[in-house]
């Protein structure tokens, strides 16, 4: 059992309901907010019962950043730096990060603060095989993506991963699938790795599916607030007490 708050029409008086799921928390015309406590679900335990607090002295002691205070925002310079070890590399994921924060309306420009990609490449599991017979271990990649204020503080950091997706691959042109009347099928992939070689190619493929995970989407900040001399992204949620 868990606990949702809903106001009545025009008299101002919450009714709590017990119901099987635990919703969000709710905020109640009074100024109170309803929780509920106990309940989870490994294993589920019923609601011990329901609690509310006032929220006037929590949102009273809230520091309200002046707008001189708002470190981070939209039109600000960022500087987009790779470091992959791959020169060829490190300019498509440039490219790609600034084509982002600029659709953002961010000025991508050095002097100001810095979004760092970095990580390392390992060999994952399983082996290439070329039509030659060669062997070519499947990489993957681990790393991190930063925002960095002018100063050289990390404001904001997403770590990830990436590993060579077959089905995914850039560099992938067909696939064949052969008969017989014994197995009565067996497919094969076929891929065009030019110049960069299977060990740079996969690598490539593999920093790319590195940028999805870490990708800027919702989790990157949009605006920074220095408060009490540290960076604060906002909106931020203050922890509030049971009564």
């Amino acid at each position: 059992m868990a606990n949702s708050a809903q106001p009545t029409s025009g008299t101002k008086v919450v009714i709590a309901t017990l119901t099987p799921i635990l919703p969000q928390p709710l905020p109640s015309p009074d100024g109170r907010y309803w929780s509920a406590q106990g309940g989870g679900n490994d294993p589920p335990r019923p609601v011990e019962g329901i609690a509310t607090t006032p929220i006037d002295d929590t949102i009273k002691s809230l520091r309200r950043p002046a707008t001189a205070d708002i470190a981070f925002r939209e039109g600000v310079s960022i500087e987009v730096v790779s470091n992959t070890g791959d020169n060829m590399r490190d300019a498509g994921i440039r490219s790609q990060l600034q084509k982002n924060l600029s659709a953002e309306g961010f000025r991508t420009e050095s002097g100001g603060w810095k979004l760092v990609v970095s990580g390392t490449r390992a060999e994952g599991k399983g082996f290439v095989v070329t039509p030659t017979g060669d062997k070519f271990p499947i990489p993957s990649v681990s790393g991190t993506i930063q925002l960095v204020d002018p100063g050289g503080t990390i404001a904001w950091e997403r770590s990830g991963s990436g590993s060579w997706d077959v089905n995914r691959s850039r560099y992938k042109t067909t696939k064949q699938e052969i008969r017989d009347s014994v197995s009565g099928g067996v497919s094969s992939e076929h891929f065009s790795f030019g110049d960069r070689g299977p060990k740079e190619a996969m690598a490539d493929d593999a920093w790319d599916n590195f940028l999805e995970s870490v990708q800027l989407g919702n989790q990157f900040p949009r605006v920074i607030a220095r408060v009490d001399e540290k960076l604060v992204t906002l909106p931020y949620t203050v922890k509030v007490g049971m009564k």
